[in-house]
């Protein structure tokens, strides 16, 4: 069978801003990466097992961060993926929508964030990595996996980053400057203020918070979210920006 496409894009600001939730990260903490690799797969793909094998194999690997990613696209033909999450999908899309292209598809393997190939090619994936690799730099990691809901534990752990929804990147950059210049109490105590916030956008809001933050400050027209995500209740988008609102965030101001 081949590999299984599907289409749509994502709009550029709900696609470059964060959708960061990872299902698996195998990886010591100190190792020095050489490539990140993401999988985006489906239990109900019957081209997968085999690049679901790969990622397994490239996990034991200490120089690569193998991701492993179950989409939800393909819950419609019958067989629901039982480790399946909207956002690994949109975070796909996502990256199809920054490559400007349609190359949506399982097993799709995504490397250094940039180049993509069919999953069950290892040698393929290698050949990307190699690629991407001759780019300098590629990768500054790890990062805080949880939207920097556990982001001082993370840093305490060797994250190098937040990967947010990205609607107050100065209020991260708060704590995590004070951090690296070896300042932990003033870090510790922008962690602690900017908290309430962080949390209720992931537990109250999800994507739609940065759109919303950024209709208030000015900065876009409209707020509207595309298939599957829903508009943000009322109530839940006042919470948002009331709690926002205390911590004056340049997104409140840029666009006024």
């Amino acid at each position: 069978m081949t590999a299984m496409m599907a289409y749509n894009s994502f709009s550029r600001w709900s696609s470059a801003l964060g959708i960061c939730a990872i299902v698996a990260v195998i990886r010591p903490a100190h190792a020095d990466p050489r490539a990140v690799v993401e999988l985006f797969t489906s239990q109900g793909c019957s081209s997968c097992p085999p690049a679901d094998k790969i990622i397994g194999d490239l996990a034991k690997d200490p120089n690569v961060i193998a991701l492993s990613m179950p989409i939800d696209y393909w819950d419609y033909l019958g067989w629901k993926d039982t480790l399946a999450d909207s956002r690994f999908s949109a975070r796909q899309k996502a990256y199809s929508h920054m490559r400007g292209d349609r190359d949506v598809y399982t097993p799709q393997a995504v490397i250094n964030g940039s180049a993509h190939v069919i999953g069950s090619d290892r040698a393929s994936i290698e050949s990307a990595i190699r690629d991407t690799e001759k780019g300098g730099s590629v990768i500054e990691g790890p990062w805080d996996g949880e939207e920097a809901i556990t982001l001082m534990a993370d840093l305490d752990a060797g994250a190098t980053g937040a990967m947010t929804g990205g609607g107050y990147p100065d209020g991260i950059r708060q704590i995590i400057d004070p951090y690296f210049e070896g300042r932990r109490e003033a870090a510790k105590a922008a962690y602690e203020r900017w908290l309430p916030l962080i949390n209720y956008e992931n537990r109250q809001c999800g994507l739609s918070a940065c759109k919303v933050l950024m209709r208030e400050g000015g900065v876009i027209k409209s707020d509207m979210v595309r298939h599957p995500l829903q508009p943000l209740h009322p109530a839940t988008r006042a919470g948002l920006i009331e709690i926002a609102r205390t911590l004056d965030p340049v997104v409140l101001r840029w666009g006024r």
